[in-house]
């Protein structure tokens, strides 16, 4: 099985680790995206976020999408020290949308995976 992603991506990471008997495709001299070397049969699958696995199986109807993701992605805002005040502000705001639920709904909303 030739899996595609992103060379030196969290996806690439996740082929490696998770699909160990997988041939690993990370170069991509065409510079095609993978999406589309997946569409022209260039590889067997593609590891991609989550959201875009949905569309493009959505827009591609012999797709079909693994139920169970490879991994999990953490990501974060990184501020210069010297921005306090505003790491404060958006630690509230983060905060008051975790707790309100609203960001389990906005999660939902766009195919982000809760852990």
């Amino acid at each position: 099985l030739r899996v595609a992603a992103g060379a030196g991506t969290t996806a690439e990471r996740a082929v490696r680790a998770r699909l160990p008997r997988a041939e690993g495709v990370f170069a991509n001299e065409r510079e095609l995206a993978d999406a589309e070397r997946l569409l022209q049969r260039e590889v067997d699958a593609v590891a991609m976020d989550g959201p875009d696995a949905d569309r493009l199986v959505a827009e591609h109807p012999g797709l079909r999408r693994l139920e169970e993701n490879l991994d999990v992605e953490r990501y974060a805002l990184a501020l210069p020290k010297r921005e306090g005040a505003l790491k404060l502000r958006l630690d509230a705001a983060i905060t008051g949308l975790h707790r309100s639920g609203r960001l389990r709904a906005l999660d939902e909303a766009h195919g982000v995976a809760q852990d």
